[in-house]
């Protein structure tokens, strides 16, 4: 959802945009090459992060990352799914901590068909 708000131009006041821009914020996928700075990947790692609001770019076939957005890609984990979990996951994982739950607990979720409530 929020990369087709990006596309419409509905986060305009939060982030400038030059166009054209591709969009796409979690990514997963095989290191290609890396800079000369970069000391925790080599060529041939599967990985997968988010780029962040102002890099973007995972729908491109390439996309470049700084380093530290991306974590080693579990072997338990298609590179699909891999890609569904950084925003998805942590932004149900940031509302979790938001709301003291005790155990046994029973929770409603509004919406939660989509990926953050998937994750819920």
């Amino acid at each position: 959802a929020g990369d087709v708000k990006m596309a419409a131009g509905w986060v305009r006041t939060f982030v400038s945009e030059t166009l054209p821009r591709v969009g796409g914020l979690d990514v997963a996928g095989v290191v290609v090459a890396v800079g000369s700075k970069v000391t925790q990947w080599s060529v041939g790692d599967e990985v997968f992060g988010d780029l962040g609001v102002e890099m973007q770019g995972s729908f491109a076939e390439y996309a470049i990352a700084n380093e530290n957005s991306l974590a080693k890609r579990p072997q338990s984990m298609s590179f699909t799914q891999a890609c569904a979990l950084p925003i998805s996951g942590l932004t149900a994982l940031m509302g979790c901590k938001q709301v003291p739950i005790a155990e046994g607990s029973t929770v409603v979720v509004r919406g939660a068909s989509g990926g953050v409530g998937s994750f819920v």
